[in-house]
């Protein structure tokens, strides 16, 4: 984004433009630390728990009416461009169970939680057999608190999770399935489970348009050979939620290698992920504010008649 901003301004193109290009660097977008966003929730200093979320309830995309970045494709060492993918819809689970302490050497006095816990898990895995291929369900639970002290039974345990799917109605079955599962790990030992629900994100809409725009300024970087289109990301993002109220896009890029959020990811390709990569970003703004912005002008109007509501 810095890069691309600098071609934008050192080229002179903002003395041509007619409209307003922003670039917005977002914070957040991982939907992780749970706790700690709740609390900032609870207290009023966010109303959501995610970056571009809460930028959108704040209004700050309210006077964008066309939105792209670009990410990062895992385990591509090599310069490749992805075009027009899709991403996952889902949402994150907090399930807390309730037992009784109890000294570890006398059992039978307590309820085990973790116990509980252990089996919702259990009851997850034998559900997974249930999801069908084309709907992508990924269901990935941690323990995140299980007891505190190896001589005491838990009186209580936390499970977080995230539900994942390609649609909304696949995913609503999955997550009947994940409660009816921590719901029969409580009964069977005489717990109590409590489900919290938090919204995740919505499944990203890539903008066919914005994409032809975007792919027509790649090939004069790329061979159309080293551009894939339509493959699934397997994952979520909170560029999903601005797709689905304005035409925006996420490619993404190769030029790295290891896996995404591990400590092995790593730049292989210096100058296509800092050089080549704000090219592509500034020479799509280009045309799209050119001419009075008659082509993004197109794009939004198109754009109204096509999206929908999720």
């Amino acid at each position: 984004m810095v890069g691309a901003a600098y071609g934008i301004v050192k080229s002179g193109m903002l003395d041509a433009c007619s409209c307003k290009i922003t670039f917005l660097a977002v914070p957040a977008e991982e939907f992780v630390e749970l706790d700690y966003r709740r609390h900032l929730v609870d207290s009023g200093v966010i109303t959501y728990m995610s970056g571009k979320q809460e930028l959108i309830h704040l209004g700050i995309f309210d006077s964008i009416d066309i939105a792209m970045m670009l990410h990062a494709q895992a385990m591509t060492p090599q310069p490749r461009l992805f075009m027009r993918g899709t991403s996952l819809v889902f949402e994150a689970k907090k399930i807390t169970f309730s037992g009784k302490s109890a000294h570890g050497s006398e059992p039978w006095n307590g309820i085990n939680a973790l116990d509980a816990a252990v089996m919702t898990i259990a009851g997850i895995n034998a559900n997974r057999a249930t999801f069908q291929d084309s709907d992508r369900v990924r269901i990935h639970p941690i323990i995140s608190n299980g007891g505190d002290l190896v001589n005491v039974i838990p009186g209580e345990a936390v499970m977080d999770t995230y539900v994942r799917a390609s649609n909304v109605p696949a995913l609503t079955d999955a997550c009947r399935k994940v409660d009816n599962a921590a719901k029969a790990g409580a009964m069977a030992v005489g717990a109590a489970c409590h489900i919290e629900n938090i919204r995740g994100y919505a499944p990203l809409k890539q903008d066919e348009n914005l994409s032809d725009v975007f792919e027509e300024n790649a090939l004069m970087f790329l061979t159309p050979e080293s551009i894939d289109h339509y493959q699934d990301m397997t994952r979520s993002t909170d560029m999903g939620d601005v797709s689905n109220l304005i035409p925006a896009i996420q490619p993404t890029i190769g030029g790295f290698e290891g896996a995404l959020h591990s400590k092995d990811f790593s730049v292989t390709d210096k100058e296509f992920v800092y050089i080549t990569a704000s090219k592509l970003l500034a020479c799509a703004v280009y045309d799209l504010v050119k001419d009075n912005a008659a082509l993004a002008k197109a794009i939004k109007e198109r754009n109204k008649q096509s999206i929908g509501d999720v």
